[in-house]
């Protein structure tokens, strides 16, 4: 399968509002045993878990063709064997509001958003 062929069985068996975020932050690996992919980080590894990866991978196995995945986060923490920190995190849409509260509490502790109380995936 090719990463349009994917792409196109993704929009089609995902809702349209998971489809539009998930599939364009899904980096594809292709070899000739199977496909990877290799998402941003651990919340995003989880949704593709949770939503898609089931359905490819009957799909892929069909073709003789296995399915892995893995998190861009981990691979870059493993290579550089550093922590998660500020600069080394992977931002999209959906946490840019938390990630924006979590540093004015670290800039300014007790001052702004005392306490801070994140909820969510």
């Amino acid at each position: 399968m090719t990463p349009l062929q994917i792409k196109r069985h993704l929009n089609k068996n995902l809702s349209s509002e998971l489809a539009e975020v998930l599939i364009p932050l899904i980096n594809w690996h292709h070899t000739k045993t199977g496909v990877t992919a290799i998402l941003p980080n651990p919340i995003w590894e989880d949704v593709f878990l949770r939503y898609a990866a089931d359905d490819l991978r009957s799909n892929l196995e069909s073709r003789g063709l296995k399915l892995r995945h893995r998190c861009r986060m981990h691979t870059a923490e493993q290579q550089h064997n550093i922590g998660p920190s500020f600069e080394n995190f992977l931002h999209d849409p959906g946490n840019e509001f938390a990630v924006s509260a979590c540093k004015r509490v670290v800039d300014a502790p007790g001052i702004e958003h005392n306490p801070l109380y994140l909820y969510g995936p």
